[in-house]
């Protein structure tokens, strides 16, 4: 993706690039969670993983390609959260999944 993007003009309707920027992390979502089925908090590990992956991406990207890559670095930030916060479910009840998440939108507002 990263060399797709670096190679390619800025072109904010294509689709190709929204298939590879959320489709890559689907699949390998769906895949990785059959991996894990077994494995006992094992799907939340990999999308906790998942989401700091992202993250990382996101701060390579912003130091490297500052200004050139803005909206693939802001849709890398935005997967890291959404894995991130994806993660609570797999790991706690639904009383603190709902509690985690309403300070998650207190944060945001």
């Amino acid at each position: 993706m990263i060399l797709f993007a670096t190679r390619q003009p800025p072109r904010l309707c294509g689709l190709v690039e929204g298939s590879l920027v959320f489709g890559v992390p689907t699949a390998a979502f769906g895949l990785q969670s059959q991996l894990v089925e077994g494995v006992e908090y094992g799907l939340a590990y990999s999308v906790f993983a998942l989401g700091v992956f992202y993250l990382a991406l996101t701060v390579f990207l912003a130091q490297r390609f500052s200004d050139k890559m803005k909206l693939l670095v802001d849709t890398f930030l935005a997967l890291g959260v959404i894995f991130l916060s994806l993660s609570i479910p797999f790991v706690l009840d639904g009383y603190r999944t709902a509690a985690a998440w309403s300070l998650e939108g207190a944060g945001l507002i």
